[in-house]
């Protein structure tokens, strides 16, 4: 009627989100109990039985990477506390007890912990690009504006962990209306906004860099008539 007792308590890993081989590393943490050890004075140390519980309730191992799924899925959290520390910008983690089993149902257990962080900042690959229409007879500028600002001055960018956002130091809407209403006194000189880009993770970290773009916009198209003028006798 004795438990078995930890020889290794369980370990705790932190590892960045860009490290190599994140699921396979996982994967080897909890086959092996965290890196933990057990023994029993009664039970041979190989006919110990691994378990997992989280929350005290006790899961397969499918169950606890359907877990870690859940967790990736969350969002990037601040303030989460793995082996008694708060840390922030955690993409995913496990506090998972790791539990050993004698044949005799005798039963220990002691908590790991593993996860990820996201510290590291989104780059611009290629920088945004300054771009000149000619106003365009169905007022299609708008939309190619917003492809613009939406890609950044159709700039190419990258990010290690998460999907990355672009966001300008005025808002495309803004900017569509300054240059809608612009060019109706602006003419052949033509008009244009200047847009500084800056680029952010799904953990808040922002690039080191912020760069700007000019957009520009000339209404250099002559009036059409859609019916001729006609003779009158």
């Amino acid at each position: 009627d004795t438990p078995p007792m930890f020889t290794a308590d369980p370990a705790t890993m932190v590892l960045s989100c860009s490290s190599a081989g994140i699921d396979s590393t996982l994967m080897d943490w909890l086959v092996e109990g965290g890196h933990s050890a057990a023994h029993d004075l009664c039970t041979s140390d190989a006919d110990l039985v691994l378990g997992y519980k989280i929350g005290g309730a006790p899961l397969t191992l499918e169950e606890v990477l359907e877990a870690w799924q859940d967790s990736l899925a969350a969002g990037c959290k601040d303030n989460v506390l793995i082996g008694g520390l708060g840390i922030n910008n955690v993409k995913g983690y496990l506090a998972l007890e790791f539990t050993y089993t004698d044949k005799c149902d005798n039963e220990v257990g002691k908590t790991g912990y593993f996860g990820i962080t996201d510290n590291g900042r989104p780059t611009f690959v290629t920088m945004p690009m300054d771009t000149a229409l000619a106003c365009a007879q169905n007022g299609n500028w708008e939309t190619d504006f917003e492809i613009w600002y939406n890609t950044a001055g159709n700039a190419t960018y990258m990010d290690l962990c998460s999907a990355v956002t672009v966001s300008g130091n005025i808002t495309a809407d803004s900017a569509i209306a300054y240059l809608a209403a612009a060019l109706d006194t602006a003419c052949n000189q033509g008009v244009e906004v200047t847009i500084q880009f800056t680029l952010t993770d799904d953990c808040g970290n922002r690039s080191q860099t912020s760069p700007s773009a000019t957009f520009s916009l000339q209404d250099t198209l002559a009036p059409t008539l859609v019916t001729p003028a006609m003779d009158v006798n």
